[in-house]
Formats: C-alpha cells, structure tokens, sequence
C-alpha cells in the first residue's frame, strides 16, 4: 500500500520576470520514502501555463502528477511536466505527485494573473507568521473505517522554511467534507463524530499531536477530514472510505 504524505505549497514570494515569463518559485516536494524534486509552475503568456521539475531526486520516469485547478478540471503530467491553459479565478490548486512506492498531496493558492502562489491573505511578501508550515497526517489507524469505528491519527507541523522559529504553536482547525454529486462538500453533521473543531499547539507538543478516538463516520461514503492553519489557507487532508 502507498504511503501518503501531505505538503503545503507555502510559496509566498515575489514572482521572477524574465521577458513577457513569470515563474513561481521552486518548491521541493519530498516522499516518505526520502526522495524528492522541485517543483515549478511558469506563466508563459495569457491563460498559458507550464509545470516543470528541477533539483530531482528521484528517476524522472518513476513520477507522474495529476494538477487539480479551481474548476475541478484535471491535468494529467506524466514526469510532472507539461504545459496546460486556464482562464478561471484564482483559488486554490491541488497537485498529486506519485512514484512507484509512495505519493505526495499538495494544496495551494495560485495567482494566475501574476503567476505565483500566495497564502491568500497577503500582498505575496513574507508577512504571514506561519510561511513554510508544512502539515503532514500520520500514522491514521484506518482509512477505510467501518460505521461507528473510532479513528486515531497523528498530526504534525513543521517548518520547512529557514525560519528561526522550529515548532508551531498555533491552532489548526478541523472540517469534515463528503464527496457527492461528483463535488466535495461539507458533510452533515449527522454523518460523523468529531472529538474537536480545532487544537491549539504549545512548544511542548514539539509540532506533534496524537489524535485518540478523534473521528468517526456514522454513514458509508468517501470522506475526508481537513487540517487547516489558522488564519491561513495552509491545509491538509487525509481521505476515508467508508
């Protein structure tokens, strides 16, 4: 079975120009089983886009990646490279990066007016305290529960960035979503049991937190269960069917 491991895009820099170009700066995304690549998304022109790897630790021929835009349409890169259009909003992107063993789920917002990504709540400089957060979903007791089944699972914050400050010390909030109708929405509160909406870390939880009897779904259905940082779109989310 592949071992999943979640990464934010918490890309708050300034777009690099190069003629009529505006990259997005490299982001490494990095596998459970050590390997890793950085990946980039370049604006070559109007609603004219393309993804490309650099820095890769991994063969090239082993990596595929699906990228999610915010109209629900589907980029299929094999070697997470390609080029692709889109004329929408700026909302969130959601990029699936997989070899052989393992994959990566990466969330984030994109400006596709300027060709960056952002926290979305800033102006792209390096405001937010929590730039380079990474959540990542651990050690989950199932994801494929029975009704009525307790589920255990470990969140983790860490800073990926060269920030002096190691361990978070915020509050992540919690939301639970079912894919229906071929869309994921807000699940009813009738189909699952959540301990809590939201954990506040201290230092002495050194980023990590183990969550006991934390959810529980009452219905059958594919759900999933959303960690997001507080004040920020920083999230992550592991997926349950039931």
């Amino acid at each position: 079975m592949k071992k999943v491991h979640y990464l934010l895009f918490a890309a708050l820099l300034g777009g690099l120009r190069l003629g009529n170009t505006t990259s997005a700066a490299c982001q490494t995304i990095s596998f459970t089983d050590g390997s890793s690549f950085c990946f980039d998304i370049s604006k070559n022109g109007y609603d004219n886009y393309r993804a490309e790897v650099s820095s890769s630790r991994l063969g090239s021929s082993s990596l595929s990646c699906t990228l999610t835009l915010p109209n629900n349409s589907r980029v299929n890169l094999p070697n997470c490279q390609g080029n692709f259009s889109y004329g929408g909003s700026d909302m969130k992107v959601e990029l699936r990066a997989e070899t052989s063993n393992s994959y990566s789920v990466l969330v984030a917002n994109y400006d596709f007016r300027n060709g960056r990504f952002t926290d979305g709540s800033d102006d792209g400089n390096r405001k937010n305290d929590y730039w380079g957060y990474q959540i990542d979903f651990n050690s989950v007791s199932s994801t494929n529960p029975s009704t009525n089944q307790w589920i255990d699972m470990t969140l983790k914050v860490r800073n990926t960035s060269s920030s002096s400050s190691n361990y978070f010390n915020g509050r992540v909030n919690f939301s639970v979503e079912e894919y229906r109708d071929g869309y994921w929405k807000s699940a009813s509160s009738s189909d699952y049991d959540l301990e809590r909406s939201s954990y506040t870390f201290s230092s002495s939880d050194w980023g990590e937190r183990r969550m006991t009897n934390f959810l529980r779904f009452r219905n059958n259905g594919r759900y999933k269960i959303v960690a997001q940082i507080d004040g920020t779109n920083y999230s992550a989310y592991q997926e349950f069917t039931v």
